[in-house]
């Protein structure tokens, strides 16, 4: 399903919190790496900070950084390719996305909390929004080396709200999984509703009730799509919840099983479709124990204006100088 993937990185090395997941998708789907580096020229107040910077030399430094990590990359078994992008960020990521055919965007996330929300709302939200493409997100601590899942996830989960949109997620849940090694657990969150009457003493009552078939709905819905994934010979588990907040049950409910990775849709109904707006995404992504897989479904690429290029492409098959 994959055969390009992207990963953006900066010459700080932050980016390279993906790369072992980056690496371990592309060894099992034989697909190739496109490492992608955007130069942001120093706006006003930077060159007002200090002596200017020779942009020849500071274009060299982040070719030779590149160079470097495609010579590892290489050395790994994985063909890849990079290139130095100029401009906004965003669009100089989706042309790349476009001109290099990629179908799955892996790339790390800032671990402190003021620029992860800056990163998140300036680049990642954005990129799931406009690409069309499942962009996964892997935080990135100060003090944690880059995680590494060589052999595959061992755990996903797929939070779905019911809709035939959430369940878009789903087949790239499965192509991230390895079969007899991955386990699949679909996780329905499911909002309590307010019962508004006069008090009586059997109010209680009338709510649990309501909560009971709610929940028995959800545990139907669920079983059904185990179902046609068991089929598929897939382990499948499901889990319906009743919780007020679907961000926090879905973090909760992570935390305390061994999921390795978190798939959704960034659009659908009801909780789900509230939650992955804006913050609320944002807190998901920032609180969640494992990285997250977003993907809105029907989404087309937007208006890209054009994107400069400096010239520098690296490039090649493996075992190429």
């Amino acid at each position: 399903m994959y055969r390009s993937i992207l990963v953006p990185l900066d010459d700080s090395g932050f980016g390279e919190h993906a790369l072992g997941i980056a690496l371990g998708i592309a060894r099992r789907a034989g697909a190739r790496l496109e490492f992608a580096h955007v130069h942001v020229p120093m706006s006003p107040r930077q060159a007002l900070a200090g002596p200017p910077l020779d942009a020849g030399e500071t274009t060299k430094r982040e070719a030779a950084y590149l160079q470097a990590l495609l010579g590892r990359v290489r050395s790994a078994g994985v063909e890849c390719g990079a290139e130095i992008l100029e401009g906004a960020i965003v669009d100089a990521l989706l042309r790349s996305i476009h001109d290099r055919a990629v179908d799955l965007v892996v790339m790390a996330t800032h671990g402190r909390d003021a620029l992860q929300r800056a990163w998140f709302g300036g680049i990642a939200d954005p990129l799931v929004r406009r690409s069309g493409l499942p962009v996964l997100l892997a935080r990135a601590s100060d003090d944690a080396p880059p995680a590494r899942w060589e052999d595959g996830f061992t755990e996903i989960l797929v939070p779905l709200d019911g809709s035939t949109l959430a369940e878009q997620v789903l087949e790239h849940a499965i192509a991230l999984g390895t079969p007899g090694f991955t386990r699949y657990t679909l996780l329905r969150v499911e909002t309590p509703l307010p019962v508004v009457r006069p008090y009586a003493p059997i109010a209680n009552g009338a709510d649990l009730a309501v909560t009971i078939r709610t929940r028995t709905a959800a545990e139907a819905y669920l079983a059904g799509i185990a179902r046609r994934l068991r089929a598929r010979r897939l382990e499948v588990r499901a889990e319906a919840v009743i919780a007020s907040n679907p961000a926090t049950a879905i973090v909760e409910y992570a935390l305390a099983q061994p999921v390795e990775l978190i798939a959704l849709a960034t659009h659908g109904r009801g909780g789900l479709s509230r939650l992955l707006l804006g913050s609320m995404a944002e807190r998901l992504v920032r609180t969640a124990p494992a990285p997250v897989l977003l993907f809105r479904p029907g989404a087309k690429v937007g208006s890209v204006r054009r994107t400069r290029r400096n010239g520098f492409r690296l490039a090649g098959p493996v075992g190429l100088p």
